[in-house]
């Protein structure tokens, strides 16, 4: 939402469309956790309180009038103001998690490193597509790939930040690796090539900005003498030091 708000000419429609659904899933999800057994005596009353059914009807008000926005302007003012609401959430979430979670989320030594996430989300979707081109269906491929999207979405962001291209891309992964349903093998290897040279252009792009830095030679003599007498007892001092 913040990527969409502060972007020059905001984000396209099919990348908030999914960024506004994936929002909605997830506000859900949350609250089911927040209000059913056996995972409501986790949290604190400030998750449930954020999650009441007037809360997230407005949170899915603001949703939906981003999905429906149609120019790039009325989409970054949608994001903003759905954006402001789904901060009171997460802000919530972090103050209503156990003492215990709260603990362990700072003192994750597994959690990798967000330039390495991009690497190991890549990696993860190429071991899911040997998997299924080898036909084994094992319960675990599902959980992989939600874990290969997660890595994907945060190496991608660490990265290359709000990029549209980039953008578009992760749309597609996400519909291909949709929790359910079984993926097309031979989408995901197209959508995983597609990363790859998406990722090695833009890391050649900056490479290039950073190759050359441009060096200016002056010409001593072309300086006033008081600017000459001074850089030559300068360099004199540096020289018997």
């Amino acid at each position: 939402m913040q990527q969409c708000q502060n972007s020059g000419d905001g984000l396209s429609s099919e990348v908030m469309q999914g960024t506004a659904n994936q929002a909605q899933q997830t506000v859900q999800e949350l609250k089911k956790a927040a209000e059913q057994a056996p995972t409501r005596d986790q949290f604190g009353p400030e998750l449930q309180q954020a999650l009441a059914n007037t809360n997230v009807a407005r949170i899915n008000q603001q949703l939906s009038n981003l999905k429906q926005s149609q120019t790039p302007e009325q989409r970054k003012e949608a994001a903003g103001e759905a954006g402001k609401e789904l901060a009171k959430v997460s802000e919530a979430f972090d103050k209503s998690l156990p003492e215990a979670l709260k603990a362990a989320r700072k003192t994750d030594s597994l959690k990798p490193d967000p330039g390495e996430s991009l690497d190991l989300g890549l990696a993860q979707l190429e071991s899911l597509i040997k998997q299924l081109e080898r036909q084994k269906n094992g319960k675990d491929q599902g959980k992989q790939g939600q874990e290969a999207l997660v890595n994907l979405q945060t190496g991608m962001r660490d990265q290359h930040g709000s990029n549209e291209r980039g953008n578009q891309i992760m749309v597609r992964v996400e519909k291909a690796l949709k929790a359910g349903e079984a993926p097309d093998v031979a989408n995901l290897r197209k959508l995983m090539d597609e990363l790859q040279k998406f990722s090695v252009e833009m890391k050649a792009q900056v490479a290039k900005k950073e190759e050359k830095v441009e060096v200016t030679n002056i010409d001593p003599a072309s300086l006033p003498p008081a600017y000459r007498g001074r850089i030559q007892k300068y360099f004199q001092k540096l020289s018997e030091k």
